[in-house]
């Protein structure tokens, strides 16, 4: 499945950009739909408004109906009263009984009607309703008795009730305008509220719509402030891992040029020191080589130090003899012991499984650096190294590894063992100046330590002597685990080792080298040459564009007895290989025209045993997967460079004698595996 690409700052910009506009739309929507509703509550108040008002002049209407029907009612009887009372012969009772029915309704309406409640505070309602109640007691007496003498009396008593009746009226209309108008009143205050609570509602909300405009806004703003933090990390990441790539590239570059002066210097001092000389000529000389020793360690430490930097320091586990390759460790550096006077010992104890899978070169390193220390800062006693195996957690696959070394040298204090392992210290000032050193190997021993899931640490007294102890974990080798048929040999001083047992008499009148010098020389040392593969006049086909290299080269190799054949690129090494039948290849890998690799890849092509020639990778370039390129070219050695005989030698008769048979690279090799011998 291809992944899909990630966003671009521009894509992620307008996502943003229609993000809010679709909540602008929203809030947009939300407020009208509000402001509607509002709008329909508002209308809605209004008309009950309407209809209170309406019903409150319902009720005044009721009131003064009431109050006009009884001063009606009232005088209807008092008409009827004085018509009986002007011809009393011919009155008409059941008509006068009917109409002081209705006045005596119209009374009792005055008085029980809930309607007339705003009169009953009235003095004048009080005393006019007694006196009405009398006079129905009169009328209803007189139609009793049909007594038309009583008529005349009840006519001038209703002609006296007559104003009072038409003041009650007056009354009740006062009130009926007072309550509408205090009604209305209400009314308009209550509508007033509502108005400026829905207006103040309507504000509210409109002001929550502007906050979240303005949030929304914000929002945008501080996303688009992170787009562009964003596209400026990315810059600056880029930039750095850019930036970390030149270095690489820099490094390497750096690696090559000076490798490559390195190589003529310390060769032709080399051969130089082969021919005759005097004892001044020849103190001179080695004062040259351990002069060019000592800087081309600096080197190797500073780019050591380098690849841990950049995380391109890798650890290359492969079976091996753990204890033999610690007893080579005590057997190269005992000369050097001797020398000072010191005794050098050993004890082993390797649990029973002495094949690991393990990185032979970086557990050298680490051994010599503390080794070297060791005796450099020794004067007299001894140093001894112990090394134990123990199972390293339950699954019994396993080994953690302790290798202690102690001294009885100068020591430390506390302050010093405190910033012992920060670059470029040492014990005090004067360190440097007496021993010599760059302060890196310990850093870097221990930064390996910790690659192999241990560490370095120190005990130390100042007079009496320091033990450091390394420790590192390893996966215990297959019955039948075999080493790769590909010889690495890392960069190294121009020393050429001590025989086994004594040193030479050139060693022996030779000041004591550096400690990284002896581990970068045992470092690489190359293992036992087979007997049979001890032999000159081999045809050697030599790849170097550079003058000085290939004259170094051609004399060393004359000098051991062999027949030479220079190319001075890759395309002449093909052409070359392709015309002639050779013993070795000896290919540098950065040459004009075409490089080393794919030069090899080319003759892995040839037909026959031309393609099948053994080739070692001789170069400067050290740096990042230099081995691992070469071995997937197809290569069957690594040698860097500045060369020495013995390394060479060694190297070439390996190669010669395990006469590989070299796997057929794909035109991607470098993605390709190793080859099989």
């Amino acid at each position: 499945m291809t992944a899909r690409p990630a966003p671009t700052a521009a894509a992620s910009t307008a996502t943003g950009a229609a993000e809010g506009r679709r909540f602008l739309i929203w809030v947009a929507i939300t407020t009208a739909l509000l402001g509607a509703g509002l709008a329909v509550l508002l209308a809605v108040f209004l008309r009950q408004v309407r209809s209170a008002e309406e019903t409150a002049q319902l009720q005044a209407d009721s009131l003064t109906a009431i109050v006009f029907q009884h001063e009606r009612e009232f005088l209807r009887l008092r008409e009827e009263l004085r018509a009986a009372a002007a011809q009393p012969a011919r009155v008409d009772w059941d008509a006068l009984a009917l109409r002081q029915e209705i006045f005596a309704g119209r009374v009792a309406l005055l008085r029980e009607n809930p309607t007339v409640t705003p009169l009953r505070s009235h003095p004048d309602y009080v005393v006019l309703l007694g006196r009405l109640q009398g006079l129905v007691a009169r009328v209803d007496a007189l139609l009793q008795t049909n007594d038309t003498g009583e008529l005349r009396a009840i006519v001038d008593e209703m002609a006296r009730l007559g104003p009072d009746v038409q003041a009650l009226t007056l009354t009740a209309n006062g009130v009926v305008v007072g309550m509408i108008e205090a009604k209305l009143q209400e009314v308009r205050r209550l509508q007033h509220y509502v108005v400026w609570l829905m207006t103040a509602q309507v504000l509210v909300l409109l002001a929550a719509a502007a906050a979240l405009w303005l949030r929304q806004r914000r929002q945008q703003h501080e996303r688009a402030e992170l787009e562009a933090l964003n596209i400026a990390l990315r810059g600056a990441r880029d930039a750095a891992e850019a930036a970390n790539r030149a270095k690489s590239q820099f490094l390497a570059n750096m690696s090559h040029e000076l490798r490559t002066p390195f190589n003529g210097m310390l060769g032709m001092l080399a051969m130089l020191e082969d021919s005759p000389l005097t004892p001044a000529q020849r103190d001179q000389l080695q004062t040259a080589r351990s002069s060019a020793e000592h800087l081309l360690s600096l080197l190797n430490d500073i780019l050591d130090l380098s690849a841990l930097d950049a995380g391109q320091m890798r650890i290359q586990p492969e079976p091996l003899n753990l204890p033999q390759l610690v007893h080579d460790v005590h057997r190269w550096l005992q000369p050097h012991a001797h020398r000072k006077g010191l005794a050098l010992g050993l004890t082993i104890d390797d649990g029973g499984t002495p094949w690991v899978e393990a990185d032979g070169t970086r557990v050298r390193q680490i051994l010599l650096n503390l080794l070297g220390n060791a005796i450099k800062f020794t004067e007299q006693g001894r140093v001894d190294l112990s090394l134990r195996a123990e199972p390293a957690g339950d699954s019994g696959t396993l080994v953690r590894w302790t290798a202690v070394v102690r001294d009885t040298g100068i020591g430390m204090d506390t302050a010093t063992v405190a910033r012992l392992f920060q670059r470029f210290q040492q014990a005090d000032p004067s360190i440097t100046r007496r021993y010599g050193g760059s302060g890196l190997g310990l850093d870097i021993s221990r930064t390996l330590a910790r690659l192999m899931g241990g560490d370095v640490v120190v005990d130390s007294q100042p007079g009496v002597g320091s033990t450091f102890t390394a420790t590192w974990i390893t996966r215990v080798a297959e019955p039948d685990a075999q080493p790769s048929g590909f010889a690495v040999t890392r960069p190294n001083p121009w020393l050429a080792p001590p025989p086994p047992d004594e040193a030479s008499p050139a060693d022996a009148s030779a000041p004591a080298a550096p400690s990284a010098a002896l581990a970068a020389s045992a470092a690489s040392a190359p293992a036992a040459t087979p007997p049979e593969a001890q032999r000159s006049g081999w045809r050697v086909l030599v790849a170097e564009d550079h003058p000085v290299n290939r004259k170094f080269i051609g004399l060393l190799l004359d000098k051991l007895g062999h027949q030479v054949a220079f190319a001075e690129n890759g395309r002449q090494a093909v052409d070359l290989a392709a015309e002639g039948d050779y013993d070795i290849v000896l290919m540098d890998v950065h040459m004009p025209e075409m490089d080393g690799l794919e030069a090899t890849q080319r003759i892995r092509t040839l037909p026959g045993p031309r393609g099948r020639v053994p080739i070692v990778a001789l170069t400067a370039d050290i740096v990042d997967d230099a081995e691992q390129r070469a071995q997937a070219a197809g290569m069957n050695a690594f040698l860097a460079k500045p060369v020495q005989r013995a390394q060479l030698e060694a190297v070439m008769a390996r190669c010669i004698a395990a006469r590989a048979e070299l796997t057929t690279p794909a035109p991607d090799a470098a993605a390709g595996t190793p080859p099989s011998p």
